[in-house]
């Protein structure tokens, strides 16, 4: 719960820091995405769990520049129902440019790619400690796609695919997301 409330000052902070540098140059904020969903990773490790996704986009025309973030989380710690031990996860910070379309009034297709930092902590075991904690990270090239449906001019409901492609352990997720365009 500490990392998520550190995480949450980190993007208000550099919400604030996009909103001024978007002043300044030709760039808008475009937007703020919150999903919800699921994540599977390649079998050297196989875990599925719930990930969180948050963006915020800048604009410039149909061109998108995105800070990224993406992180699995135990839904049960968070109500705390079952005990949990919430050191082992993944998480990505990604910096990505995209394109968007609109297929409708309403339908609106982005395509990112980029780049980012890969962590992935997880149990595995070595020659001392059968139950150790791994830390490992890496560099990630996120690919990720949004198809939003907005219901107005600022609010939209979509589905949110995404791949980290690293050199620890490939994640596939894909979320439902609330997204807000200004």
């Amino acid at each position: 719960m500490k990392s998520l409330s550190t995480l949450s000052l980190l993007f208000l902070v550099l919400f604030g820091m996009s909103k001024a540098v978007a002043q300044q140059s030709k760039l808008k904020i475009h937007g703020i995405s919150l999903g919800v969903g699921i994540m599977a990773n390649t079998p050297k490790i196989y875990e599925s769990d719930t990930n969180l996704p948050f963006d915020i986009s800048l604009s410039q025309g149909n061109h998108l520049f995105s800070l990224y973030h993406n992180k699995t989380e135990d839904l049960s710690n968070f109500y705390n129902i079952l005990p949990s031990d919430d050191q082992a996860y993944y998480q990505e910070f990604n910096l990505t440019y995209g394109k968007q379309w609109t297929l409708t009034d309403h339908w609106v297709l982005e395509g990112h790619a980029g780049l980012g930092y890969f962590q992935h902590n997880y149990y595995g075991l070595d020659e001392f400690d059968s139950n150790r904690l791994v830390k490992e990270s890496t560099i990630g090239f996120p690919v990720r796609a949004k198809l939003v449906y907005y219901f107005g001019g600022h609010f939209g409901l979509g589905l949110n695919p995404n791949l980290n492609i690293n050199s620890l352990n490939t994640v596939l997720s894909a979320a439902f997301l609330l997204q807000f365009r200004f």
